[in-house]
């Protein structure tokens, strides 16, 4: 998680690409070690990032339906599914698909 806070410092500080590297390289690591929960977390946060590119909304909106589905594995009080929800109708409203 080192990482995943690495890259929302890097993101605050405008770092797009900063963030983008760190992001990739928790979500690497969490997926070796078999964290889910956290896993599920950083595929959510670099998906928001990438959600504010509009060439890379497909790419957003993969991540953020693999963090959905981890997260609907998890117990639903701690998963915070409404942010995905959130990201995800984000995701459709710029991309202009309403399904």
């Amino acid at each position: 998680m080192t990482w995943n806070h690495l890259a929302m410092v890097s993101e605050d500080a405008g770092k797009l690409d900063a963030a983008e590297m760190w992001y990739r390289k928790a979500i690497a690591g969490l997926r070796a070690a078999a964290d889910h929960a956290s896993l599920a977390v950083c595929l959510n946060n670099l998906a928001d990032l990438l959600q504010s590119q509009t060439n890379r909304l497909a790419e957003a909106r993969q991540l953020a339906e693999e963090s959905l589905a981890i997260c609907q594995t998890l117990d639903p009080g701690a998963a915070e599914i409404w942010k995905i929800y959130n990201l995800l109708a984000r995701l459709r409203t710029k991309s202009g698909s309403h399904g």
